[in-house]
């Protein structure tokens, strides 16, 4: 009796410890995976996986469309010619994984 209450806690302990390690990332999202066992970081778009706690660091990067704002200095930005021009504008960018279409 008390083997395989100690066999159901270990295998609880298991399931538990493999639960806590495993992180999905959705579409839009990519998790790089760095520390050890790796020597280049680990980029996973899309699907799972498993990341060792204490050793192991998993970071999320998102990959859906950011607006950034691009302002000229109030000098303004000199031509060829010497000609003074003030823009302002705003750019969209979106990063891509090396497995989604264009």
């Amino acid at each position: 009796m008390m083997i395989a209450l100690l066999i159901a806690a270990i295998v609880a302990a298991l399931v538990v410890f493999a639960f806590l390690c495993y992180k999905k990332a959705p579409p839009t999202q990519a998790i790089v995976v760095t520390g050890f066992g790796l020597a280049r970081p680990k980029v996973v778009c899309g699907r799972g996986v498993f990341v060792l706690p204490i050793v192991q660091r998993a970071d999320r990067l998102n990959m859906r469309l950011l607006k950034i704002d691009v302002k000229t200095p109030e000098t303004g930005v000199k031509t060829k010619e010497g000609v003074s021009l003030w823009l302002d504008s705003v750019v969209t960018v979106q990063v891509y994984s090396e497995n989604s279409t264009v």
